[in-house]
């Protein structure tokens, strides 16, 4: 077993390892399902082990009649001495939970379980399979694991985050707790995440008194994950509190509590925090501009949003993105400047997704005649909009 001392530095060589493979991606999948069962047969029995070929004929492997394959790649790959590869082992993990294998999979993890690096080597493919969205075969793998370490509980409750599984990750933190494993940093951190995107005030407030109890020291990510959390459940005044007394050097704290202002309509309250910022010499990124421009939209800063837009490529160098020119067409569409908004809508370099569409396109939807214009029932619309848009071109 490797010292705990040496697991920082050798998590981030394999997690850097495992970044620099390029995963199969599902667009292929039909075209690898169509391969015939002759040439599958061919690639697994050459000599030289095709790790590229072995992967496909894995990802291939969707249905329990294609257990054979599977298990064919799997004994080439034990021959070859490749168990090793984690990509490949967690795409032989998930072919075996695709053909309905459990036992399978029970065995390949007690496989990867043998050695010195057996917690290492387990959470890298958990964290693979994680990457990949297939959040349920890492489950079942989690569940077969007989030691479990903080990376373990943390690589499945941040993994079930960002996959959108927020309720699930507040479970396995429960599951965690009841275990007597002791959080981190890096599990608050998720934790945060998952009550701020479910909004729920009471958890909010519980998970902090925990954190505060376990003595777990905040970091910048903390503080912003924390701020972040506060706005989204309604607590913009204690989000303000914590912004107030942690330190403000690195910019995400900033893009928290300004971000947290503007989906609360405190536009005034975010451009002055902006300005403050500034003050300070602390330099914004893309993702303030995004919430400095959608705090702009929710009170009808139109004049100062066109600086801000014009700004960060002037005086900053951000090019802006898309979250940037929808945050835009919304702040004129919803002032009523719909020639403008469609105008910046049809001049954006890249594809305007359906939410800039629809915000822009109010100037058709909304005027039945070039004289006739309809502004209550225009706002109403770019409420509904809004709301979906806020939420998307913002922190977070």
């Amino acid at each position: 077993m490797m010292q705990a001392a040496d697991f920082p530095e050798r998590l981030v060589r394999a997690v850097e390892e495992v970044l620099a493979v390029d995963f199969v991606v599902p667009e292929k999948f039909s075209i690898i399902a169509n391969q015939s069962r002759k040439c599958i047969s061919s690639r697994l029995s050459s000599d030289h082990l095709d790790t590229d070929a072995v992967r496909r004929v894995l990802e291939s492997c969707r249905q329990p009649s294609d257990f054979r394959n599977a298990a064919a790649a799997h004994g080439k790959i034990i021959k070859a001495g490749c168990w090793s590869h984690l990509s490949i082992v967690a795409s032989q993990i998930l072919a075996y939970l695709r053909c309905r294998h459990i036992d399978s999979v029970a065995r390949a993890v007690r496989r990867i379980s043998n050695g010195p690096d057996n917690i290492l080597r387990i959470n890298l493919v958990l964290r693979s399979l994680m990457v990949s969205g297939e959040f349920r075969a890492a489950q079942k793998m989690f569940d077969e694991l007989s030691v479990r370490d903080v990376v373990t509980w943390n690589t499945m409750i941040g993994g079930l985050v960002k996959n959108g599984k927020f309720e699930e990750a507040i479970s396995k933190f429960h599951h965690m707790l009841g275990e007597k494993a002791e959080p981190d940093g890096f599990t608050f951190a998720s934790v945060f995440t998952a009550c701020a995107r479910i909004g729920v005030s009471s958890r909010a407030l519980w998970v902090h008194k925990l954190m505060i109890e376990k003595r777990v020291h905040p970091n910048f990510i903390l503080n912003a994950a924390l701020i972040d959390m506060y706005s989204r459940c309604g607590k913009i005044q204690l989000a303000r509190e914590v912004f107030d007394r942690v330190p403000r050097e690195d910019v995400s704290v900033w893009n928290a509590m300004i971000n947290g202002l503007a989906i609360h309509g405190l536009g005034q309250d975010a451009v002055a925090l902006f300005s403050r910022m500034e003050a300070e010499c602390v330099s914004p990124d893309a993702i303030t501009f995004v919430s400095v421009l959608t705090a702009c939209g929710c009170c009808g800063l139109v004049n100062e949003g066109r600086q801000y837009f014009h700004r960060m490529k002037s005086q900053y160098s951000i090019d802006p993105e898309l979250e940037h020119y929808g945050a835009m067409v919304h702040l004129l569409a919803r002032a009523g400047l719909l020639d403008e908004a469609y105008a910046m809508a049809n001049a954006m370099p890249m594809r305007p997704d359906p939410v800039i569409w629809r915000m822009g396109k109010c100037r058709e939807a909304e005027k039945p005649n070039e004289t006739e214009r309809n502004p209550e029932k225009l706002r109403q619309k770019l409420d509904r909009d809004g709301r979906h848009g806020a939420s998307f071109y913002s922190w977070g």
